[in-house]
């Protein structure tokens, strides 16, 4: 009876037991699902305009273009015209500077003005006898000038020279080492520029001699007439006008013509009237550029 009654309540206890046993409460989880994001819409891109096409102006006709006009060809410049003196404005206060030739050339010009009226406009002379390239190039007075003596840019400047022709060295070259009247000439030149600024300087070529003056110089021709080529070299260093016209005063030797011969190096009246018309000649060059001078 005791087992029976121990056995009830045991099976009393159990069921309590099992009544009073709570199920503990699940605790719900639930995942936050982030709702999807919405697409980013692409930049839209704004379209480029088409360019616009300027209104085409109506097509004018190009204007036909004038042929250019040739420049007249300057008319050859005859002998005729040189000996009439057309170009003769252009000595219009010259002053040409030398030896006795110069002297004698100078006295042949105041003849022809004499005969025609006028010759080389208003050109003076200054030409002293045995007048050196080393005596010029001082500031000495070595030139005549109204009954006394002045230096050559003195004399210049008393002339009022606008233009200044040299023929000098005739008388050096016989005598003097050419490397010491090349410098004398450029030391006169320079003396020029500095005393008569305004004053265009023209260098001429020497004349040939005689046969007998270059011997008794002890000089050939070659020699006599390659000193133009040494004047010539200091025109153009110093940027000075040049001429020579010793070719058309030549024998078939090269000498000096026994017509155009004064003595053994001046000239006579045939040959200072070539001389006359060879700086002519130079100036219808600088008064009509291009024109052709005929023989």
């Amino acid at each position: 009876m005791k087992r029976i009654l121990c056995a009830a309540i045991a099976v009393l206890l159990f069921a309590g037991l099992f009544a009073c046993r709570t199920e503990p409460a699940v605790e719900a989880f639930s995942e936050t699902t982030a709702a999807p994001a919405a697409p980013t819409a692409a930049p839209t891109t704004e379209p480029t305009p088409e360019p616009t096409a300027e209104p085409t102006p109506e097509t004018e006709e190009p204007e036909p273009t004038a042929e250019p006009t040739p420049a007249p060809t300057p008319e050859p410049i005859t002998r005729e015209r040189l000996d009439m003196g057309e170009f003769d404005a252009f000595f219009d206060g010259a002053v040409f500077v030398g030896d006795s030739m110069t002297k004698e050339f100078g006295n042949y010009v105041r003849k022809q003005r004499e005969l025609n009226g006028e010759c080389l406009s208003t050109a003076q002379f200054m030409g002293m006898v045995s007048m050196t390239v080393r005596f010029a190039s001082t500031t000495e007075p070595v030139f005549n000038y109204r009954g006394g003596k002045v230096s050559l840019t003195a004399g210049l400047n008393h002339y009022g020279a606008k233009k200044v022709f040299l023929m000098l060295g005739a008388n050096d070259i016989g005598h003097r080492d050419w490397d010491k009247v090349r410098a004398d000439y450029c030391t006169m030149i320079e003396r020029i520029q500095k005393d008569c600024p305004e004053a265009e300087i023209i260098v001429q070529g020497i004349n040939p001699g005689t046969r007998m003056f270059c011997k008794n110089r002890d000089l050939d021709i070659a020699h006599w007439n390659s000193f133009n080529e040494v004047l010539k070299g200091i025109a153009e260093e110093y940027g000075l006008g040049y001429y020579a016209f010793a070719e058309e005063l030549m024998d078939e030797e090269g000498y000096l013509r026994p017509e155009f011969a004064s003595g053994d190096l001046h000239l006579s009246a045939s040959g200072n009237e070539i001389w006359l018309r060879a700086a002519r000649a130079y100036a219808a060059q600088q008064m009509c550029p291009g024109a052709v001078i005929e023989p």
